[in-house]
């Protein structure tokens, strides 16, 4: 397994991804996950001889060390901004987060800020054309999610029989359906 390097735009799908990855990177052998907030693990982790993988939403200049070396797997996942947008401005409302803002006003808010500049980054990722970077839209992906987790992890050099993906697939995502009441 290669260090792997999972970028997202936020609300792009990482929750299709991220569960079914980090199952089978554990059972490889990574037990050194870090997360959009920490982005010094993965350098840490690194240079102590550990096997990664970082989560973030960071442009690929953050990993700029990292990206000529042939053991580092940098996938990254984006998503039709205007969806990124529904999903971001609906997860606001969700949460309680709006401030007592309109609907109609967080959305201009957000487009007003130049969605926090997250698309540059988004951008920055996509252009890359190396073998150790793949691009996925969240739109491929969900056409057919063990398919497209099968791609990620055999990209990432992460051992998975098509049996267990398939039964990780059908407990994670069932489950999934059921809490969000599908």
């Amino acid at each position: 397994m290669k260090h792997i390097v999972f970028y997202n735009l936020p609300n792009a799908g990482a929750s299709i991804v991220m569960p079914v990855l980090e199952e089978f990177a554990q059972a490889a052998g990574c037990e050194n996950f870090s997360g959009p907030t920490e982005p010094q693990r993965l350098a840490e982790d690194v240079a102590a001889g550990l096997r990664a993988f970082q989560w973030t939403h960071s442009g690929p200049e953050n990993f700029a060390d990292f990206l000529p070396c042939e053991d580092f797997r940098f996938i990254c996942l984006t998503r039709d901004p205007r969806d990124v947008l529904v999903s971001h401005v609906k997860d606001l409302i969700q949460l309680d987060l709006h401030e007592g803002k309109t609907e109609n006003e967080l959305y201009l808010e957000y487009i007003d800020s130049n969605y926090g500049d997250m698309f540059d980054d988004a951008n920055s990722w996509r252009a890359l054309e190396q073998a150790n970077v793949i691009n996925l839209t969240f739109e491929e992906l969900k056409r057919n999610i063990p398919l497209g987790l099968r791609r990620i992890l055999d990209f990432a050099e992460v051992p998975a029989t098509d049996v267990a993906l398939q039964e990780s697939c059908a407990q994670k995502y069932c489950r999934s359906a059921r809490i969000r009441g599908y």
